[in-house]
């Protein structure tokens, strides 16, 4: 077995839990039985991870994710707060691993390298303004989600295109039209086509339907990246 250190935080620090719990389980997408303790002290984050083989730092994140939004989310049910976790360090000793986790998303990070954020922000800013905006609005938010939830980033990912879908009909004045009429108008518009948004909508049809669905880290990579062509493309970033 091999056993991982994970440390984290869980914010907003002015809600403070204190908490512990252990669990054993099967990892689906990594194909190993694995346990965790987790230790939680004002907030300060403490996850000791045994799996069978040697895990990536991306993965043993995404399941720590995992572990505390289970725990976060029943937290968040009883006192009708909102929380969020983030992975800081990863360490294992014996395989000499010690990283200190960022922010970013290699996957969508190393699509630039270098961006002009006066031009950039002020590009998708224009399609933000006014009451198609909303559509916008709510297909960032769903990317900004994609980005965080392993398990969900197809729901994520195809909801983000259907909002562009959404704002494309709205306008070019095709809202009441059917379905089938807005999707033609859209690949038209954004020149992607119906196999490859096809493709993201087979992903998220379990998870859309409140079904469960298990991606591993190079179908997210993928989903990603050709969401993030899409939506690139249409908002001309």
């Amino acid at each position: 077995m091999e056993v991982y250190f994970v440390q984290g935080i869980v914010l907003p620090e002015r809600a403070p839990i204190t908490y512990e719990f252990s669990l054993r389980f099967r990892h689906v997408a990594l194909d190993q039985n694995c346990s965790a303790k987790v230790s939680i002290l004002l907030n300060q984050v403490a996850i000791w991870i045994d799996v069978e083989s040697g895990v990536s730092a991306a993965d043993l994140k995404n399941l720590s994710h995992y572990l505390m939004s289970n725990l976060l989310n029943v937290f968040s049910f009883l006192n009708g707060y909102t929380y969020d976790f983030q992975v800081t360090r990863i360490i294992n000793r014996e395989l000499g691993m010690d990283v200190v986790v960022g922010i970013d998303h290699p996957t969508i990070t190393s699509r630039r390298s270098e961006i002009d954020y006066d031009v950039a922000v002020r590009k998708v800013q224009v399609h933000l303004l006014g009451e198609h905006g909303l559509f916008i609005h709510r297909c960032l938010a769903d990317l900004s989600s994609a980005m965080r939830f392993i398990d969900d980033s197809a729901f994520y990912c195809y909801r983000a295109i259907e909002s562009l879908r959404k704002h494309c009909a709205a306008v070019h004045e095709l809202d009441v039209e059917p379905k089938s009429v807005q999707w033609e108008r859209f690949r038209k518009v954004s020149g992607f086509s119906k196999e490859k948004i096809g493709w993201i909508a087979e992903m998220a049809k379990e998870t859309r339907h409140g079904g469960l669905s298990f991606i591993n880290v190079e179908e997210q990579e993928k989903l990603l990246r050709e969401t993030w062509d899409i939506v690139e493309f249409y908002l001309a970033v």
